[in-house]
């Protein structure tokens, strides 16, 4: 299960290349300095710790006016690698390797506005442990998928190189593969060197409106979803065998790159109670969600709010959120996967085949 979970975060992140060519590549470095934001009581043991860090980039950028066009950036795509000691002894450091997509904007010839978004996976070297890190509540695995988002200038200094001031959110969680599993969040503010071996000049476009989106209609997509054997929660004593269930959803492009969603899902969840001390009449959770997607390309990043209106299972907070990540092959169909968090602690991370009628 840990192997594919992560496998899959990967294989679809890795497939968000860049649509059309690109012209420039880039090389960068960059020091991050910053926060580790206590989320939760239950993290309150590692709150005021200061991570610093160093990363490493490649990247190529799309310069092409139809490219451009789409969203009226120049979009930079590619991968980092990071270190960060989070300079605290329950925490410890940790190794991340991510896929990002990085929108520029202009805002002189010289002057950029960006904005950017990561996902991979992380190596952190002090799990949860009973008897050597108790006191961990953050995160309980060596491997952890993550999480990152970011905004901030990037300035070209000359043809060939560029300097960028960026803040940043990091998140990292299990998906609650293993308990505890309060999630480990920090915010940054960083400084980036990027270099050009051939240049860094950017065309100046006219950009063109086009409302395409606006002759497509309303699509109605359905999905099947699998959690294999888990952890649950520890608090409860609970443990699951597996989660199934079915997604239908209507969705509605209403921009060049965003979509409204709103829909429905069921699903059986296997779970089993060893304390005796609570009673559940059914395993069946209904729910209703609606939602935000952003496309890009091929690749479709989602956000939606949903609320349980059936369920039994006591321990889980009636509303929710989630992040899916997908992956369109054919005309109609995308594979790919989403993270189901209620309150402040994730509940699975499934995978998911869908069709678009």
């Amino acid at each position: 299960m840990k192997l594919s979970f992560f496998f899959a975060l990967l294989m679809v992140a890795a497939m968000a290349n860049a649509q059309e060519d690109s012209v420039q590549h880039s090389y960068g470095i960059k020091l991050f300095t910053g926060q580790v934001y206590a989320h939760t009581n239950a993290v309150n043991n590692v709150k005021g710790a200061k991570p610093f860090g160093l990363e490493l980039e490649v990247a190529t950028q799309q310069t092409n006016f139809k490219n451009f066009n789409r969203s009226s950036a120049y979009v930079k795509s590619g991968w980092a690698l990071a270190y960060f000691n989070y300079n605290n002894n329950i925490l410890g450091h940790g190794i991340i390797a991510s896929r990002f997509i990085e929108p520029q904007y202009r805002i002189t010839d010289r002057l950029l506005f960006l904005l950017k978004a990561s996902i991979g996976a992380a190596y952190l070297s002090n799990p949860n442990d009973g008897f050597k890190n108790p006191t961990n509540n953050n995160y309980s695995l060596h491997f952890n998928p993550y999480l990152h988002v970011a905004g901030g200038i990037d300035f070209h200094v000359s043809k060939h190189a560029s300097l960028a001031f960026i803040g940043s959110f990091h998140h990292i969680s299990n998906g609650n593969l293993m308990q505890p599993n309060k999630g480990l969040n920090w915010v940054t503010g960083a400084l980036s060197f990027n270099y050009y071996p051939g240049n860094n000049w950017l065309p100046k476009y006219r950009h063109y409106y086009d409302p395409f989106w606006q002759k497509e209609k309303a699509a109605i997509e359905a999905a099947i979803f699998y959690v294999p054997k888990q952890s649950y929660i520890s608090k409860y004593t609970a443990r699951r065998n597996f989660v199934l269930g079915l997604n239908t959803q209507i969705t509605k492009q209403v921009g060049a790159t965003s979509a409204l969603t709103a829909g429905a899902e069921i699903y059986y969840d296997e779970f089993i109670v060893d304390d005796g001390k609570q009673q559940v009449t059914s395993k069946i959770v209904a729910a209703i969600q609606a939602g935000h997607v952003f496309l890009l390309g091929k690749v479709r990043f989602s956000q939606q709010l949903g609320y349980n209106v059936y369920s039994k299972l006591y321990f889980l907070p009636n509303f929710y959120t989630r992040l899916g990540i997908d992956y369109k092959f054919g005309n109609h169909y995308t594979v790919g996967g989403s993270l189901k968090a209620n309150s402040d602690n994730a509940d699975f991370f499934d995978l998911r085949l869908s069709y678009r009628f």
